[in-house]
């Protein structure tokens, strides 16, 4: 049962994770144009430079699904919502991607 999970979760993990690596470029243009990081956790990987920022960004997103594909069992057979968590996440990820991109066409 551990080794078998959905085609759906791994479409779904790797749009998250690609969302995830958009937000980071189109954060680290943003910054270029004088924009200010405002979430700590990534402000504090800047101070270490751009590729520490892209690296952090992606182990903690990939952490992150891990994780959520461990318990997404549990958690999908307990709550309807359960099986949501992964949409739910590229569509906030989404969300950002296009905030970012309406910042950087203004």
């Amino acid at each position: 049962m551990l080794d078998q999970y959905r085609p759906f979760l791994l479409i779904s993990i790797l749009v998250v994770l690609g969302l995830s690596l958009l937000d980071a470029f189109f954060t680290l243009l943003l910054l270029e144009q004088g924009a200010v990081e405002v979430n700590p956790v990534m402000q504090y990987y800047l101070t270490f430079g751009y590729q520490a920022f892209v690296i952090s960004k992606y182990a903690h997103t990939a952490v992150a699904l891990v994780i959520i594909v461990l318990i997404d069992a549990i958690i999908s057979s307990r709550y309807r919502f359960g099986s949501l968590m992964l949409p739910f996440c590229g569509f906030v990820f989404g969300s950002v991607v296009i905030w970012e991109l309406y910042l950087l066409a203004g």
